[in-house]
């Protein structure tokens, strides 16, 4: 399954889509993840991904977020944004298919800009609401976020296929290529054809490629691979991605994960 999200159902039942992750064995766990690609989706870290309470399932999780914001929590997030009167709308269309009561003075005063985003993620029907999140596509977006933070004093550059990490101090960059496969450490001929495509990205100013790929169970450390047709100063590294709900040691140094 490429998607995380949920349907949920008129009679309240609901149906999870959680990511497959042999890291990840509990429900909470991988609700957590869910919620990472969500953020991801909406552009926003909406969700606290270390902190939410995950006994609840997706829908749960989203609705009472939503429910929350457009309530509860004070409009700071884009005050005299223009947002207010669409946003208003989106926020009383969703109530009224829940049956919640609401006054619409106290929801102007709330963040409705953040609920409305969220409700704008949702395929609502007369039957069903439904959120399916690619994974595959959100995760090069997560990678290039990290890559942003970890290079504070540099230059990051997203292209179609990669992502290129540049100094004004130096004609030398590093290449990122995110991929949404399962790395296994005994199975690497798997990955020839990412590692020949890689392999052609080269250039003289280029001697570090990266093939970020999710962090799973076996495979928690950086590989380099020796190949063929590639310079003795040159170097492709199969690396894992740590997602921010991991609860383990994270690495020191983005060197060996990132």
């Amino acid at each position: 399954m490429s998607f995380v999200g949920f349907t949920y159902f008129k009679d309240e039942s609901v149906k999870e889509y959680l990511p497959d992750f042999n890291i990840y064995e509990t429900k909470q766990q991988k609700r957590l993840l869910a919620l990472e690609f969500i953020n991801g989706q909406l552009n926003k870290e909406i969700f606290d991904v270390k902190s939410t309470q995950t006994d609840l399932d997706l829908f749960q999780i989203i609705f009472s977020k939503t429910v929350e914001l457009a309530t509860i929590t004070p409009n700071r997030s884009c005050p005299g944004c223009g947002c207010e009167i669409s946003s208003l709308m989106k926020v009383m269309k969703f109530f009224d298919y829940f049956d919640l009561e609401y006054d619409e003075t106290k929801l102007l005063k709330s963040d409705i800009c953040t609920a409305s985003k969220i409700i704008n993620g949702l395929e609502i029907e007369n039957d069903k609401i439904e959120l399916k999140v690619d994974m595959r596509e959100n995760f090069n977006e997560l990678v290039l976020k990290k890559m942003i933070h970890l290079n504070k004093d540099k230059i990051v550059v997203k292209k179609r296929d990669r992502i290129e990490i540049r100094s004004e101090k130096s004609s030398k960059f590093t290449i990122i290529i995110p991929q949404w496969d399962k790395v296994k450490p005994d199975g690497l001929h798997e990955l020839n054809g990412h590692i020949a495509d890689a392999g052609k990205k080269f250039s003289n100013n280029c001697s570090s490629i990266y093939l970020i790929y999710p962090q799973t169970e076996n495979f928690n450390k950086q590989i380099k691979i020796l190949h063929t047709g590639i310079k003795s100063d040159q170097e492709i590294k199969v690396t894992p991605y740590y997602f921010q709900c991991y609860k383990k040691e994270m690495a020191k140094s983005h060197k060996e994960r990132v």
